[in-house]
């Protein structure tokens, strides 16, 4: 059987690209670790405009990339600094109804560091053109999308995906 769904992907500037990979994996309650482009191009400079956006947003900042990074309080960073702009911090949103991923996220090899996945932003895909992501794909229901391609796995069915991400442990 197939599935047919609208989808969502990368602005003109930061477009989609073109690739043919097995999908290996699906992340349900998915952390998004923001891409170093992204946190500099598009997170900065609202951090820099509001102090408070990465709390408000869920996003908690790190000092590096590395697992011993210490996790620093949003507040007390100058993001005018220029540490700041350089963005060397690593954002991280932790799962739940405010994830930019939704609740589920489907990962398969490519160097573009590009995937499948929800978003936090349903009316986007009522739009005729939709082009706002950053190269990701953004699918509406994305737990459809799980149960459809784990069909043939019966140890995951719809209501286990349903319960697995209603505990909002990352599966």
């Amino acid at each position: 059987s197939s599935l047919r769904t609208r989808a969502i992907v990368g602005r003109t500037d930061r477009p989609t690209p073109v690739l043919d990979s097995e999908m290996t994996r699906i992340d349900f309650n998915p952390y998004w670790t923001v891409p170093p482009r992204i946190a500099k191009l598009d997170l900065l400079p609202k951090a820099q405009k509001d102090g408070g956006y990465f709390a408000a947003q869920g996003i908690r900042v790190f000092s590096g990339w590395t697992e011993a990074a210490n996790e620093i309080d949003p507040g007390m960073v100058d993001w005018l600094s220029p540490a700041a702009r350089q963005m060397r911090y690593r954002l991280r949103q932790d799962p739940g109804p405010e994830s930019v991923l939704g609740p589920a996220k489907f990962l398969f090899a490519n160097k573009y560091d590009v995937y499948i996945h929800g978003t936090n932003n349903a009316a986007l895909f009522d739009r005729p053109a939709r082009f706002f992501s950053s190269g990701c794909i953004r699918v509406p229901k994305p737990l459809d999308l799980a149960a459809h391609l784990l069909r043939g796995a019966p140890e995951w069915s719809r209501e286990r995906i349903d319960m697995v991400v209603k505990s909002g442990a990352t599966v």
